[in-house]
This record gives structure tokens, C-alpha cells and sequence, in this order.
């Protein structure tokens, strides 16, 4: 048979349906699914209005893992063939009609009405996590098969969930989903209604793995030009540079700000040095009350942030002392900022606590984090030494330095590692682009697309067409985008001859940039014990810091 390929409308045998989609078996030995949002543009109240158990269908495939026998599907485009009866009044459940449909395909589906349920949960285990994450290897050029590695990893999750492996004293964050304080969430979503009552600004004063996860989060699901009005979230602390800093100080001192100062020690300099600027500036606006406006994010009993909290009566939150900076962002390091922001923070780790559960098999048909994680070993094993993360969104710029710093300071040590850099496509084709295309043979990418935007547009058709665009009228910018991000995955796969890995999210939300994170720490950390290294440990940032101290004649 044929090679199934991206934009091909084949044939297919409806062999299961969930609350989420179909499951479609199309080809030999390839299952793909109908998300509820590729059926039809209308509102899907029930899916068997539109295609039942058994029924031979044409659907469009949107994209297919030949090596993992995964596919994702569409009947927007193709739905007008299917409708051979009257969608409206659709065959009923257990009917005579419904039971010959699936005799017709006895010899493939024999057991198919008994295990129907059972079924699903396989096929639903097989797509990886679809729905929200799915993971695509197909244009990854792996020289080794991903499942030769499942003794490997078996033994390294039971270290991760176990917390026996290296660095086992900071894996709070494996079990943190379900594991977190309620009465202090509480506290969080109690605080940060006060500030969205009697403020316009939150500082979020931090740095590294203190403020990149929250701002990541922040911008990716509000957008950069949120149209709600929102308490504005701005960041210091997180650079020396005296321009900065000053224009933070100015553009704040004529608003109702708060302070949110985040550091497990208190002696972290770029924070320490911004906070005190940012208190004097507090005590000066707001007097003997100053103290109500800060929020002090630190470790629960020891620290110079701790003594200074409890001195001056700031409101304060914990930092798990199990818990390193980089896998902190759904603690109250990233939660507090988050809810000031107006996001529901229950939902964030709801949406962790899905990939905790998802994920804590290692089977490798299964498991989309560790096949990823699985598929970064092999290339770099390949002399891949450079991972370009790339998104197409640009309120996902933020998450891109999220992942430099997670995968970064957890696997560049021992002089080991994979360089993670990152890219906002299509922006930075027309720089980048240049050296991923015809540049030396040193990387991969890592594509992370948005199945569905939060918003799109429709372009409109003009009379005289002076600009020459009337050949897209009527088409959504998100298309046109889908397209470029098509067109870009085949020039540098197939004409550059870089590796691929595609991770689709389902959508931006609450509960998927949780469910995102988590999907990426857990990754980052059987990646790190693939490699041999400590995920958990950043003995190289040290260095620096000694200098530093030094030259500026700290004792």
C-alpha cells in the first residue's frame, strides 16, 4: 500500500469513539483519531451524529508517525462525502442498522462490541496522550528503535518516582500535583484577589527558575495584548543592567504596586540588590503600611529572606525545600504570580496532575515524554548537540527560555549535554532559518504547534487585489500559518536534512500549559539519568558567582 502522508484523504474504518473523538484504522496497521474539534465547525454535541463504530469513512490526515503507527485526523474538509444519510437523525445505538454496520466488518472487528471500552483506553494509551500532547518521531531520523531503551528506562523511573536516583533530595516536584498544601493554595488565590482589588502592578522580583516559569505561563495563556484587563505583571531582579532597572523604578512609582520577591536564600545578588531599591520605593509611597504590599516567596524556615520576612511582617509562602528553582513553577513560586494575573491555578495543577498520572508508565508505546526524552538520547548520541525548540506562537517566546534554563542547567555538566537553544517561527526563518537549512549539520529541532489558537482571522477578499493576496481570501491566518509550519518541516527535513521531533498541544489553557510543564520536567529528568548526569544539580553556576563576589570585595 502506499505510504500514508500528511494531506492525503484515504479511507478509513471507524473503530472506536470517546467522549474526545474517533478512533479511525486506516492503512495496514495505522490508528489515528478524530479530535472532537476536527469533526466539524459547527458545535459536536454527539460524535455519532456524524460517523458511527464500523462505518467506512474518508478523512484527511493531518499528520502520521509512521514509526509509532499514530496518526491525527480531520473530516472538516472531506465531511460532505461522508454524509451519505441524514446526520440529523443518526443510527440508534444497538439498532439493527448499527449492528449490520459493524458486522460488515466482522473479519477485522469481531470482538470489537465487547471490548469497545477496553479498546479505547488502549488505542487512546497508543496516541501518546492525544488530546493534549501527542509526540511525533516520524521526521526524527533516529538511528537506534526508541523501545531498545525500555529496560533503561523502566529502571529510571522507578529512581524518579521512587526518589532513589542522583539528586533524589530535589524530586518534591514528582509528586507535587497531588501532593500540594491546600490551605496554602488557598492563601495564594485569597492574597491575589486582594492585590487585582487595590493594585495595578505586580513586580515579580526574581530570577531563573524564581520568575521565568511564571512569566512563561503569564504570557502564553493571557497573550502579550490581553484583551480582559488584567493586574499588570512586570519583572526585576533578574538582571544587573542599571537602564533597566532604573526605567522598572520610574514606570512604577506613580501606580498602586505590589512586590512579590522570590528567593529560596535571600542572597541571590540581581534579586537582592532589585528588592532593596523596590522597598525603599514601597516605604516611600506607601509609609508605615508598606509592608502590606510585598509577598516574600522563600524557604519555610531558614534564609536571609525568611529572617527579613518575619522581622518586617511581609506575607509570606513557601518554596519546598525538595524542590529546585527550574522545577518550581507550579509551586507558589509560579502560582502566586499567576492567580494575581487572574488564571485559575487549580485548573494549572489539574492539568499536572493529568500528566502525572499520564505519565508515570514508562512503557514506551505509551509514554510520549519518555519517548521524547528516548528520541533527545539518540540524537545526541548522533553528534546532535544543539536542540532548537521552536513554537509558532509569540506569547510562547517566554516558555522557549523556560525550557533553555530547565534543560540547560539539569544536563550541561560533566561536559555532557545538549545545547538548547530556542526560535519563534516564522519570525526567525528569515534569520535563523538560513543556518537550520544549509548551516553546519550540529542540531535538531523540536517543534512545538498549537493544534488550535486561542483566537483566529479570516482575510478578507479585495475588489482590485493590489496587493495580490486575494488567492488566500477567505482563508484563516491560522491556515496560512499551518501551512508555513507544513512547508517549513519538509524543507528542513527532507532539502536540510535536520531531524525533527513535532509535539502538537491540543490548545492553550489553564489546564494544558500544567499538563505542558510537567510533560517537560519529567522529560528533563529521565533525559538527565539517560545521559549519566544529575538533573537537579548546577555546581557551574557557582563559578561566576565566586568572581563576582570577589571582584566586588565581598568577604
Amino acid at each position: 500500500m502506499e505510504r500514508i502522508r500528511p494531506g492525503q484523504i484515504v479511507t478509513g474504518v471507524v473503530s472506536g469513539i470517546a467522549p474526545y473523538g474517533a478512533f479511525v484504522k486506516i492503512g495496514d496497521d495505522i490508528v489515528g483519531l478524530i479530535h472532537i474539534s476536527e469533526i466539524s465547525e459547527k458545535f459536536v454535541r454527539n460524535i455519532t451524529d456524524y460517523v458511527q463504530v464500523g462505518e467506512r469513512i474518508m478523512v484527511q490526515v493531518l499528520d502520521v508517525d509512521h514509526h509509532l503507527k499514530q496518526a491525527r485526523l480531520s473530516i472538516k474538509n472531506v465531511i460532505s462525502v461522508n454524509r451519505k444519510r441524514n446526520y440529523s437523525r443518526p443510527l440508534k445505538h444497538g439498532s439493527l442498522r448499527w449492528k449490520q454496520n459493524i458486522m460488515r466488518f466482522k473479519k477485522d472487528f469481531a470482538l470489537l462490541e465487547e471490548n469497545l471500552e477496553n479498546w479505547i483506553e488502549d488505542a487512546y494509551k497508543l496516541h501518546g496522550g492525544i488530546g493534549m500532547i501527542n509526540v511525533n518521531l516520524e521526521h526524527a531520523k533516529l538511528k537506534e528503535d526508541i523501545f531498545s531503551y525500555q529496560k533503561k528506562v523502566n529502571e529510571i523511573n522507578e529512581q524518579i518516582h521512587e526518589k532513589t536516583g542522583e539528586g533524589s533530595d530535589f524530586l518534591g516536584w514528582v509528586d507535587w500535583p497531588f501532593a500540594y498544601d491546600e490551605v496554602e493554595l488557598q492563601r495564594i488565590i485569597t492574597c491575589a484577589e486582594r492585590i487585582r482589588e487595590t493594585c495595578d502592578v505586580l513586580v515579580v522580583c526574581g530570577i531563573g527558575g524564581s520568575y521565568l516559569g511564571a512569566r512563561a505561563a503569564i504570557e502564553m495563556i493571557n497573550g502579550l495584548y490581553p484583551s480582559k484587563k488584567q493586574v499588570e505583571v512586570i519583572y526585576l531582579g533578574n538582571t544587573f543592567s542599571s537602564t533597566y532597572t532604573a526605567q522598572v523604578l520610574d514606570y512604577i512609582k506613580n501606580k498602586k504596586f505590589a512586590i512579590n520577591v522570590i528567593s529560596k536564600s535571600g542572597t541571590t545578588t540581581e534579586t537582592s540588590i532589585a528588592f532593596r531599591l523596590l522597598k525603599k520605593l514601597a516605604l516611600d509611597k506607601y509609609g508605615a503600611d508598606y509592608y502590606h504590599y510585598i509577598f516574600a516567596t522563600t524557604d519555610e524556615k531558614k534564609g536571609v529572606l525568611r529572617q527579613l520576612a518575619e522581622k518586617e511582617k511581609y506575607e509570606t509562602f513557601i518554596i519546598p525545600s525538595d524542590i529546585g528553582g527550574r522545577y518550581s513553577v507550579l509551586t507558589p513560586v509560579g502560582l502566586f504570580p499567576l492567580a494575581v494575573a487572574g488564571i485559575d491555578v487549580k485548573q494549572v495543577l489539574l492539568g499536572a496532575l493529568k500528566a502525572y498520572e499520564r505519565f508515570k508508565d514508562p512503557n514506551l508505546k505509551t509514554n510520549a515524554c519518555y519517548q521524547y526524552a528516548v528520541a533527545r538520547n539518540i540524537l545526541y548520541k548522533d553528534n546532535k548537540n544543539v536542540e532548537l525548540f521552536v513554537t509558532y506562537e509569540p506569547s510562547m517566546v517566554m516558555f522557549g527560555e523556560w525550557f533553555k534554563q530547565l534543560f540547560g542547567e539539569s544536563e550541561g555538566k560533566d561536559e555532557k549535554g545538549i545545547f538548547p537553544a530556542s526560535a519563534s517561527y516564522s519570525t526567525d526563518l528569515h534569520s535563523l532559518g538560513q543556518f537550520v537549512q544549509d548551516g553546519s549539520k550540529i542540531l535538531f529541532e523540536t517543534l512545538l504547534k498549537v493544534e488550535n489558537p486561542l483566537r483566529d482571522i479570516t482575510l478578507p477578499h479585495e475588489e482590485d487585489d493590489s496587493d495580490q493576496l486575494n488567492y488566500l481570501a477567505g482563508k484563516t491566518l491560522d491556515y496560512v500559518s499551518t501551512q508555513a509550519y507544513l512547508g517549513t518541516l519538509e524543507a528542513h527535513v527532507k532539502t536540510g536534512n535536520v531531524p525533527n521531533i513535532v509535539i502538537t498541544l491540543d490548545s492553550i489553557s489553564d489546564q494544558s500549559f500544567g499538563y505542558l510543564v510537567y510533560f517537560f520536567m519529567e522529560a528533563c529528568a529521565m533525559s538527565g539519568y539517560l545521559l549519566g548526569v544529575n538533573p537537579f544539580n548546577q555546581p557551574g553556576v557557582e563559578v561566576y558567582k565566586k568572581n563576582m563576589f570577589r571582584l566586588l570585595g565581598k568577604n
